[in-house]
């Protein structure tokens, strides 16, 4: 479907995080150029690692994508860590070429400063000049499908002393894994019938992933660069948004917004609303169900499996908590 949705919607757009956007076709070419660049210019062979460390931006999809297609792991850095966790992930991961942007730059430099093998790079001028200056020229000159894909490696915090690099296996060719994210969206109702809107902080890998599997399937992703509350009822309702995903605390926030603001929120097209990250307190998901409607969706799971259950509202409802 992502492949499709470049030749036929190719002027549509893609994704969008509120100041870069990005058509299916310039969403295809820049991650085709970075899976060059990184194959080509950098020489890193497949299975080779690549990191970025960076706030919610549109170029995160795309060098996800780029790596799938280049056939190396990403590792997308969690910003909240100290300095000395950052250094570990970044040397325990093995990345050899890390992307970062303007704000964590000066810190990727004191961590950096001791590895003179690892390249950092920051997003814009100078990442857009690296992908401008590498192939493929055309931009529907896809890899063979055949050819080994990527995948991501995503540390985890469950777990006591360091953080746990999860590595799944990855599919056998880029092929397969467009196929898998595409199964995996629609096992879990992303079926790209919709935008996807992503609250939550994109080093973790369910905002991540679950917004890619969708956009595979189809569906335009709409990136929230910090959560808030109101902004996001605001945007679920303009934007039209079909699939949404949230942790507890989040609905707990807009929960306390004033009534007359929470009797205004009419959003028809909102359709799947996936959480998980912890159990909702049954009055308050109670409550999001009286005031959404019984589209909230519940799975458990973790990063080393990926969803493991799902309850819907109905299901729910008939076994609260």
């Amino acid at each position: 479907m992502l492949l499709e949705n470049a030749r036929e919607r190719g002027k549509e757009l893609a994704v969008d995080d509120g100041s870069t956007q990005r058509s299916w076709a310039a969403l295809l070419e820049r991650s085709l150029r970075f899976a060059h660049f990184l194959s080509e210019d950098c020489g890193q062979a497949p299975g080779s690692h690549v990191a970025i460390l960076m706030r919610n931006r549109t170029e995160v999809v795309e060098l996800l994508l780029g790596s799938v297609f280049a056939g190396q792991w990403l590792t997308p850095i969690n910003w909240h860590l100290s300095e000395e966790e950052i250094a570990y992930v970044v040397e325990d991961s093995g990345a050899r070429i890390i992307v970062t942007d303007t704000h964590f730059a000066p810190l990727l430099e004191r961590v950096t400063a001791g590895h003179p093998g690892v390249r950092t790079i920051v997003v814009g001028a100078e990442l857009d000049g690296l992908l401008a200056a590498t192939g493929p020229g055309r931009v529907f000159d896809v890899p063979e499908l055949a050819a080994p894909a990527g995948g991501n490696m995503i540390y985890t915090s469950g777990t006591t002393g360091r953080p746990k690099g999860v590595k799944r296996a990855a599919p056998a060719t880029i092929g397969d894994a467009l196929a898998l994210y595409e199964r995996s969206g629609r096992s879990i109702g992303l079926d790209g019938s919709g935008p996807h809107l992503i609250t939550g902080p994109m080093y973790h890998a369910a905002p991540l992933m679950f917004a890619i599997y969708d956009n595979v399937c189809g569906a335009p992703i709409l990136i929230m660069p910090r959560w808030d509350e109101r902004e996001a009822l605001e945007i679920l309702m303009r934007r039209e948004e079909a699939h949404v995903h949230l942790v507890p605390t989040m609905s707990v926030r807009q929960l306390r917004l004033p009534e007359a603001e929470r009797r205004a929120f009419h959003a028809p097209k909102l359709s799947q609303v996936l959480h998980g990250a912890a159990p909702f307190a049954v009055p308050v998901k109670e409550r999001m169900i009286y005031w959404w409607g019984p589209i909230l969706v519940e799975y458990w799971g973790g990063s080393e499996g990926g969803v493991n259950t799902l309850i819907d509202s109905h299901d729910w409802r008939a076994h609260p908590g």
